[in-house]
């Protein structure tokens, strides 16, 4: 992968140190095995540049030890709401763009597009199979990993970002799943997949038929307890006979009790005839009585609400009549008003006669004297433009005379030097070209000093000759008195004009008043009686409403008396009436239903008991088949226990500790010959690097595990790289990871065009610093690589470097 054209727009990294919002980089075509510098001072953007110079969607130095995008979040690197970053790219012959767009607005929303390039830039989205780069994250991860494989290997291996986590301290599982990666054992990985997949459909079924058993193991249970419950339902059915026979003796005795009393009260039938129809007649009465009542009370509602209509139409034309003869009051009002200001008006307008020829004179005066001066203006110009003119031409023996009096001075030094040249009367003196050209520079002085004196004397009479016309320029330029005076006058008389315009503008309206006065006042008088007759008509209608109210009641009177005491003679007559004891053959009534309602729910209980007995013999019947299945579904998951188990076994084997522990084993003395080579070639013998994929736990045990151990030739001790100080840390922790990137390049086949350092030298010293740039050297040549972008605080690797980037020129 070769970075070519760089474009950031809305990072902060770009905007705190640059204050600018778009950033363009674009990579010089550089020839093959360069170490390239980027430099610039702290907070310029170098780390933000580096940390983008890679397609995939995340800055490594930012993203606190993980390498997944999904773990990163571009928005706390923005500064702005709307930002962009485009990467055009190649890798294997192929020229790629990919193209981040982000909101960091109230929502947030990221879009991320893969595209491939021809040799005419036309570009078509990258695919890999049908997964094509739509613009969603999840599907231009995928498409970018099918090319460059995953982040974790590439920026293991080729990119050394800041903050980076080191080799040494991978964890077991972290370098496993690296190891697996670079061996390309994603098939045998694939293999444990596949495996765990058969597993969780074994896992699926076996719960399935777990389930089965259960609920056949439960299905007896219930079997049990369905035949409990028929023994049961059958000692109750016995007990609901019993109870039918007693509620049935009941029901007869209750009935013999009913027809007894009955026969007493027939012989009393014409009496609570007689009740009934007094009753009757009595409820017809109280009816006719209520609707009475409520006529008077509809007819008293009917006069308020005509009365209340009438009142509130009066009330509206009194108020509309009022309106206007206020309108009619106020209208006599302005033209009395305007009557009482008529001498007033009418000098106005004689004044406005007046001011008007006087203002015509003063204007036609204005003319004529402005015409008389247009031959002073003209002279007046023409002295102008002499004037700019003999400026110009003092400007120029002005200039003439500083350039002669610089070159007289010149000469005059140059002369002085006949004095100081060390061949002056000796025999070299004739062939010096230096008093040679002393010698010219003093026979010019003389001739110099006479223009000098030309000019100055030239100078001094164009002097006197501009400051002549300047005087008679100003004399030409002075305006006029009278012309001032006349136009004084002019803006006064136009002043009073205005002042006297509102009179003068009511003239025409003094002529109409008296006529509009008297309609005015016609329209008033006529207002005044309409609305005193509504008034009138408003009284009437009170008066007339109060009388209809008071004599209301008087009219229902006599019928409403006759009814009161019809009413009241029937309660006299039916409280003298003397009735049987119907209480008593309601009461047989109510004991025959409770006796018969019994007799029937008994009846239904019984039978319902019945139907639920029929029912509970079938469940059980039912149960009694499916709890037969408990042994043959207790062998079936016992079986497929034991397939679960071998499937469990291929899934280690093909997992991390199995198969791939063993692969990384084998691969473990490659990387750390590698890994050797550059210590030897850059620092010489006296480290020596191997992997340990067994480590040793405090109870002496073996178990799995990842360590890098360095023996030191100078102590003759072996050592975790962990225990070393900081410097050799870097030293062996970047020997490791340019020993992946070795081992991508030449064994796994995975080939990265360039490489990328950001400060990872700062903890080293000045001598090791520039054998940390010959190991440098020594990965590009072992690899292929084209080139290394570095980053470095240190002014001598930058020196060290084939070609340096300075970002802050950018």
């Amino acid at each position: 992968m070769n970075p070519l054209k760089l474009t950031l727009e809305g990072f902060a990294g770009i905007y705190s140190g640059r204050k600018r919002d778009k950033l363009t980089l674009d990579l010089p075509d550089l020839s093959a095995g360069l170490l390239v510098a980027l430099v610039g001072p702290n907070g310029s953007g170098k780390s933000t540049i580096m940390d983008n110079l890679h397609p995939y969607r995340i800055m490594p130095s930012r993203a606190g030890g993980s390498y997944s995008p999904n773990a990163f979040s571009f928005y706390e690197q923005l500064s702005s709401e709307e930002a962009c970053k485009e990467l055009f790219w190649e890798h294997a012959g192929i020229r790629y763009r990919s193209l981040f767009k982000f909101q960091n607005g109230k929502r947030r929303k990221t879009e991320a597009y893969l595209f491939v390039l021809d040799e005419n830039d036309n570009s078509e989205p990258a695919a890999n199979g049908n997964l094509v780069s739509d613009g969603k994250t999840d599907t231009y991860d995928k498409v970018l990993e099918s090319i460059l494989g995953s982040p974790d290997t590439f920026f293991t291996s080729v990119f050394s970002a800041q903050n980076r986590k080191p080799i040494s301290s991978y964890g077991n599982a972290e370098i496993k799943g690296l190891m697996a990666e670079l061996l390309g054992l994603d098939s045998i990985k694939e293999l444990g997949k596949k495996a765990a997949q058969v597993k969780n459909l074994l896992k699926a079924e076996l719960s399935t038929q777990q389930e089965k058993l259960g609920m056949a193991q439960m299905a007896k249970r219930q079997h049990e307890a369905a035949l409990h419950q028929v023994s049961e339902m059958e000692n109750t059915i016995a007990q609901l006979q019993t109870e039918k026979q007693t509620a049935h003796t009941q029901l007869r005795e209750a009935e013999r009790q009913l027809a007894a009393i009955t026969a007493q009260i027939q012989q009393s039938e014409s009496v609570i005839a007689r009740k009934a129809s007094l009753e009757q007649s009595k409820a017809h009465l109280e009816e006719r009585l209520r609707k009475l009542q409520a006529q008077q009370v509809q007819k008293q509602q009917q006069l308020e609400s005509e009365h209340q209509r009438e009142t509130i139409s009066l009330e509206r034309d009194i108020l509309s009549l009022q309106k206007s003869m206020e309108t009619a009051e106020a209208e006599i009002q302005k033209l009395q008003d305007l009557q009482s200001r008529a001498k007033s008006i009418q000098d106005a307008v004689q004044q406005e006669q007046a001011l008007r020829v006087q203002m015509e004179h003063t204007q036609q005066e204005i003319e004529k004297r402005e015409s008389a001066l247009s031959a002073q203006i003209a002279h007046a110009q023409a002295l102008q433009n002499t004037i700019t003119q003999q400026a110009q031409d003092l400007s120029v023996i002005k200039a003439n005379g500083e350039n002669l009096s610089r070159e007289k001075a010149d000469a005059e030094r140059q002369s002085a030097l006949i004095q100081e040249v060390p061949c002056s009367g000796t025999d070299l003196a004739q062939r010096c070209k230096l008093l040679a050209d002393a010698r010219a520079a003093g026979e010019k002085i003389q001739p110099i000093t006479i223009q000098i004196s030309t000019l100055r004397e030239k100078y001094r009479a164009a002097k006197e000759a501009l400051d002549q016309k300047r005087a008679a320029l100003t004399a030409a330029s002075a305006e006029d008195p009278e012309l001032v005076a006349c136009k004084n006058r002019l803006k006064a008389i136009q002043s009073t004009l205005a002042s006297i315009h509102p009179l003068v503008m009511e003239a025409s309206l003094l002529e109409q008043a008296e006529k509009q006065l008297a309609q005015w006042s016609e329209t008033l008088a006529a207002k005044q009686r309409e609305q005193a007759e509504k008034t009138a008509r408003k009284a009437q209608a009170t008066t007339a409403f109060q009388a209809a109210i008071t004599a209301l009641p008087q009219e229902f009177a006599e019928e409403t008396a006759n009814l009161d005491a019809e009413i009241q003679r029937i309660v006299t007559e039916l409280s003298a009436i003397v009735l049987p004891d119907i209480q008593s053959k309601a009461e047989r009534e109510s004991a025959c239903k409770l006796a018969s309602d019994t007799l029937e729910r008994i009846e239904t209980a019984i039978q319902q008991s019945q139907n639920r007995l029929i029912d509970a013999k079938a469940q059980a019947q039912s149960l009694l088949s499916a709890a037969n299945d408990i042994s043959a579904l207790q062998d079936q998951v016992n079986r497929m226990g034991e397939e679960m188990r071998h499937w469990e076994m291929f899934i280690k084997a093909f997992g991390n500790d199995g198969i791939i522990a063993l692969s990384i084993d084998d691969v473990g003395p490659t990387l750390s010959a590698y890994a050797n080579d550059l210590l030897m070639a850059c620092y010489g013998p006296r480290f020596t690097v191997s992997i340990q994929t067994q480590t040793t736990n405090a109870k002496g045990e073996d178990r799995e595990g990842f360590d890098i151990a360095v023996f030191d030739a100078e102590t003759q001790e072996s050592k975790s790289v962990e225990k070393m100080s900081g410097g050799e840390r870097v030293w062996i922790n970047e020997a490791m990871t340019r020993a992946i990137a070795l081992f991508l390049a030449k064994e796994s086949g995975q080939q990265y065009a360039t490489l990328f350092t950001d400060e990872a030298d700062g903890a080293l010293d000045p001598d090791r610093k520039r054998r940390f740039m010959h190991m440098k050297r020594e990965v590009l040549k072992l690899g292929g690589y084209t080139r290394e972008y570095f980053v470095s605080q240190t002014p001598e690797l930058w020196e060290m470097a084939d070609y340096i980037l300075d970002v802050s020129k950018l």
